[in-house]
């Protein structure tokens, strides 16, 4: 078969099949936890925070409004972790460093 037989493919799958093989697929869902963070952790939370990034360790950076708010989430971060992995179970979030904002 000659590559003018074959037939065409949608964008996304080849871009899905290209990002799978360079082993980016993974990093891109759990970025989607920043994305989706105010989904995830409620209005209430997400009032005082923003997700900045997952770190290639698996470790989501979170800016914070107050000191007083980054230990009340510290001593949450087990339950957010657990709605968080719920969501992205194939590439788990480890930890959350929290930060405070700039």
């Amino acid at each position: 078969m000659t590559k003018r037989d074959k037939k065409p493919e949608r964008v996304q799958e080849v871009l899905g099949r290209v990002l799978e093989q360079r082993g980016f697929a993974g990093r891109l869902q759990q970025n989607r936890v920043v994305e989706e963070w105010a989904q995830l952790v409620g209005d209430h939370i997400a009032e005082v925070t923003r997700a900045e990034v997952v770190a290639p360790n698996s470790v989501l950076i979170v800016s914070v409004k107050t000191s007083a708010w980054m230990s009340e989430l510290a001593l949450l971060e087990p339950e957010i972790l657990a709605t968080i992995n719920r969501a992205t179970p194939a590439h788990p979030i480890e930890k959350i460093r929290w930060q405070l904002m700039r």
